[in-house]
């Protein structure tokens, strides 16, 4: 009786230092690997610029960033910009009727004196909110616009537009 509660024992023992050594192998994986992204994600990062286009032109930077130090903002802030949105937003009658809902996303380019250009829909609605979206967007006073290596430069936006029928 003695030997055969030593052998289950040790079996048990023999087990659970398997198990134990599994765990550790798969912890040091996962671990392993959480560092391996985090390490590619601090690389694209740490580059503050993102180049998205360039035209040649002699003398005049046009270049189009992504992300700079400073990105551009409504005068304002965010919060005057949504109360910009929601005074002049006029959910469209065809939307209404067919029961249209979401998100537009409308993507532009703030330029260095503020001004909005290359407004265009990232992703839109049906039931003419797409088309609302880009309207009010060119109705919006010039912005503050981005900065990086402390000039002004071109930066593209996406701003979210909201349409909710309640």
């Amino acid at each position: 009786m003695y030997i055969r509660k030593t052998y289950i024992f040790a079996t048990l023992t023999q087990n659970t230092r398997q198990m134990n050594l599994k765990s550790l192998f798969a912890c040091l994986f996962l671990l392993t690997a959480c560092l391996s992204y985090a390490y590619s994600q601090q690389e694209s990062n740490s580059v503050a610029l993102t180049n998205v286009k360039e035209i040649a032109t002699p003398g005049i930077d046009t270049t189009i960033y992504n992300n700079v130090e400073k990105m551009p903002s409504f005068p304002g802030g965010e919060f005057k910009m949504y109360e910009f949105l929601a005074m002049n937003i006029r959910y469209p009658q065809r939307a209404r009727e067919d029961g249209y809902s979401g998100t537009v996303y409308v993507r532009f380019v703030v330029e260095p004196d503020g001004t909005i250009t290359n407004i265009e829909v990232a992703k839109g609605v049906g039931g003419g909110c797409s088309e609302e979206a880009v309207r009010v967007v060119k109705m919006m006073p010039k912005w503050i616009p981005g900065e990086a290596f402390g000039k002004k430069v071109r930066v593209t936006y996406t701003l979210p537009v909201n349409f909710r029928l309640q």
